[in-house]
């Protein structure tokens, strides 16, 4: 606030008798505004003007009233200036005065030169009064622009380094997501990293590609609630699989709870959701929160279309293409990783080789659509036969194998029976029914003690598949344990195979 000095400076005169005409007159002269009253409250108001440059208080009344007078005309933020004219007061009165803001003391009779020289004093000292407090209004004013500036600098300060922590919490996410190919592995690493950004109390994506759904809780106690989180959240993605907008994320609150949502999408191709939930009192979540949510759901999308591409070429490379079963080089992986669970465990693992029988005059009677039919409907009844635990593939031309984790050779031998049933009793061809397929199926089993090979399991297997081949075809033949003479089990067995 600018002070202004006035140019002819305003002299209230409070006195109870007649001012003075000659003082009156010089006030005049000397470019200053004179005014008197009396002593009132309307008085006492106007000298607490800052209009009012200098009050001279004739002090006709007591010395309670004159101190109550100083006291209220420097209770203005820029009080006038004070002479107080009369009887000589003791010494401390006369401190209680100028305490109490005169500026002088001057006892009556005062010349009116002396009086002049004194209101001249009392006017300088008003101005520079006056221009002090101005200065220090502007450097108050200045300090105040200052600290506010000060405060917005630490607070652009404290977000810079939010932001730069973030920005290493992304990267960090960014690293994870590309660092792997299983999106299992993408998501719950995600979803944990998530929450050092922005803290939730229950995290869930579903994923429609496969159908899958991860839910994660900040609190081990809540386990079951993500779980429901996470099923409700896949529910909502297939059911509104169509409606889900191509927004950003999408937030909104109700009494104890606050949730966002985020549609992962890819190419324009919507293709999961991703759904945080805070509980009160956690604060909603902020632009700045969505913001970020926003780049790392782009981030987790790309991740996990990748984990699916990847997948894909694993599921193509490892897939007969015709039948849909593990090809040969699939089938050896499981084996190996089999047979190294049966030797940790002690468990048995069976192996069934089965072999169409006649299976070119298949192809050259009917042709090879036909024959390709005939090894596809065969895949189909292995699978409709067989656990869901034991795996199965086509290892050649019309070679299939069964791998049986966890079997003994009798139950090997009766799975084995089973499949060669029931393609016994099926129809492959309908232009001619008569025409039967038939399996031939050599059966091996080891025992998880160690001292054989998985090549020695697949080498016993094949002796059985050719010794039933060998037999009459049809039919299923069991091999000893490998490199060994066959179990009582399999001895018993063996004559009702014939």
């Amino acid at each position: 606030m600018k002070l202004a000095l006035s140019s002819n400076p305003h002299i209230l005169i409070v006195t109870a008798s007649e001012p003075d005409a000659a003082f009156l007159a010089a006030l005049a002269d000397r470019g200053y505004r004179a005014s008197s009253t009396e002593w009132t409250e309307s008085a006492l108001q106007q000298a607490c003007e800052e209009t009012v440059d200098l009050v001279l208080l004739d002090r006709d009344g007591s010395a309670d009233e004159t101190m109550r007078w100083l006291n209220r005309i420097q209770e203005p933020r820029h009080p006038a200036g004070v002479i107080v004219t009369g009887t000589r007061p003791s010494p401390e009165e006369a401190i209680r005065l100028l305490r109490a803001g005169a500026f002088d003391l001057l006892i009556k009779p005062v010349p009116v030169e002396r009086l002049l020289e004194v209101v001249e004093q009392a006017i300088v000292n008003r101005h520079s009064f006056m221009r002090i407090m101005g200065l220090s209004e502007r450097l108050q004013s200045a300090n105040e622009s200052l600290h506010a500036q000060k405060k917005c600098l630490e607070r652009e300060r404290d977000r810079l380094i939010k932001r730069n922590h973030d920005l290493g919490l992304l990267n960090r996410i960014g690293e994870g997501l590309v660092g792997s190919l299983q999106a299992d592995e993408v998501v719950q690493g995600a979803l944990e990293r998530t929450a050092e950004l922005i803290p939730y109390d229950l995290a869930a994506l579903a994923w429609l590609s496969g159908n899958h759904a991860w839910s994660r809780s900040s609190d081990t106690n809540h386990e079951g609630q993500a779980l429901a989180f996470r099923q409700n959240t896949l529910d909502h993605a297939r059911r509104h699989a169509d409606y889900l907008g191509g927004h950003g994320p999408l937030a909104h609150s109700s009494e104890n709870r606050c949730e966002v949502e985020i549609v992962l999408q890819v190419a324009g191709r919507r293709m999961g959701l991703l759904r945080l939930l805070r509980r009160s009192p956690r604060p909603g979540f902020n632009a700045y929160e969505l913001e970020v949510l926003g780049m790392l759901a782009n981030s987790l999308a790309l991740a996990l279309r990748g984990a699916d591409a990847h997948q894909e070429v694993q599921s193509l490379a490892a897939t007969d293409g015709l039948t849909n079963l593990l090809n040969r080089r699939a089938f050896n992986s499981a084996l190996h990783r089999e047979f190294q669970k049966a030797d940790r465990y002690g468990q048995s693992l069976g192996l069934l080789m089965i072999d169409i029988d006649h299976f070119k005059a298949v192809n050259d009677r009917f042709g090879h659509p036909a024959g390709d039919s005939v090894l596809r409907q065969v895949s189909v009844y292995l699978g409709q036969t067989i656990r869901t635990v034991d795996v199965a593939a086509r290892i050649g031309g019309e070679e299939f194998a069964v791998l049986m984790p966890g079997t003994g050779p009798g139950q090997a031998v009766t799975a084995a029976e089973r499949i060669r049933t029931a393609i016994l009793g099926h129809t492959f061809l309908p232009e001619c029914r008569d025409y039967r397929v038939t399996v031939s199926i050599g059966v091996a089993h080891y025992e998880g003690a160690g001292g054989c090979a998985p090549d020695d399991l697949i080498r016993d297997a094949d002796i059985a598949l050719y010794r039933a081949k060998s037999n009459g075809r049809n039919r299923v033949e069991v091999a000893g344990l490998a490199g060994m003479a066959l179990t009582p089990i399999a001895q018993a067995l063996q004559p009702t195979m014939q």
